[in-house]
């Protein structure tokens, strides 16, 4: 046990991401003998929250209005400086990975990105995995240089359970930066259901014939009460379906509880996408393909003839 240790923290600023971040900080803080700290951008509410779900204090960094989260930069690596945790656990949206690369620029310190799987080292040091090579492989990467930051993505951990507690809540003003302002604000908008929330998704790919018989697939995933999401050629070749649905190493990343692959080969720039599935099925008329070796079930079949038959069924198990 690596008793020097100053302490684990947590960053993220999706709420969501923060807790699961703040259930593993707290396995590994309890595993290192140490304190966890949540580093909350903004509310005090989500900050009471990150307490109540496992951190010992919740630090809230307070950004000037019509300033970006980047802006934090400085602060946060001023932070560090004079806390010295050892370790810090970055929730890996977008802009949460580009204020932790700021940070880490600022300290000389390494960055481990999109690790899917953390394991605590004899010497205290956290060993990580993370795909390579286009998810064709796993990279088992350690960082050494203090502390040690590592960025992991959204819903690669569950939730953990509220355990009401008591901790303190302190507040860090950011100053601002005047070379940086925002002029204005636009949601990005998404054309249908965010299958990267979906806890179903069916995942479509070349072996639908027509855009119209997408009709298939959106009957099994609204049966499911899931969403539907696709290969890249669907997407960007096809244009069957937004870009926003498209799964893979340079699309969304999805993690449901169950991923139906229809009619897709499973290539690894695919898998890249979906591999954090916890249940993959996969239907595909060609035995051979690579998708039923990443499959939990494999169903081998013409999807025109197995989706029909597959829907009704779980209607009738519904009622």
């Amino acid at each position: 046990m690596c008793r020097n240790m100053a302490g684990v923290w947590v960053f993220s600023e999706q709420r969501s991401t923060l807790l699961e971040l703040v259930g593993e900080g707290r396995k590994l803080a309890d595993r290192l003998g140490v304190g966890l700290t949540a580093l909350v951008p903004g509310g005090r509410f989500d900050a009471v929250d990150a307490i109540a779900f496992g951190a010992d204090e919740a630090i809230v960094l307070t950004l000037p209005e019509g300033q970006p989260l980047e802006t934090a930069a400085e602060a946060v690596a001023r932070l560090v400086g004079e806390l010295d945790p050892d370790l810090i656990l970055w929730g890996a949206t977008l802009r949460a990975k580009g204020l932790a690369a700021r940070v880490a620029a600022r300290l000389g310190a390494a960055l481990v990105t999109d690790a899917t799987a953390l394991r605590v080292q004899p010497d205290g040091r956290i060993e990580t995995d993370r795909m390579v090579y286009g998810g064709g492989g796993v990279a088992t990467q350690v960082a050494l240089t203090r502390p040690q930051m590592i960025a992991v993505p959204p819903r690669t951990f569950a939730e953990p359970a509220v355990n009401p507690r008591i901790g303190d809540v302190r507040e860090v003003v950011v100053p601002a930066d005047s070379r940086v302002k925002v002029t204005e604000r636009r949601p990005k908008s998404n054309q249908g259901a965010d299958i990267a929330a979906a806890g179903v998704v069916v995942g479509v790919g070349r072996g639908l014939a027509a855009a119209e018989d997408l009709a298939l697939v959106e009957a099994l995933a609204a049966t499911l009460g899931g969403a539907v999401g696709c290969t890249r050629p669907v997407a960007e070749d096809l244009g069957w379906l937004p870009e926003d649905r498209y799964i893979g190493i340079s699309g969304r990343k999805v993690a449901p509880k169950v991923y139906v692959a229809v009619g897709l080969s499973g290539q690894v720039q695919h898998l890249a996408g979906m591999r954090e599935s916890k249940v993959v099925v996969a239907i595909n008329k060609d035995e051979n393909a690579p998708i039923f070796a990443n499959a939990d079930y494999g169903l081998v079949g013409d999807l025109y003839t197995v989706l029909p038959a597959l829907t009704d069924e779980l209607k009738k198990l519904m009622r």
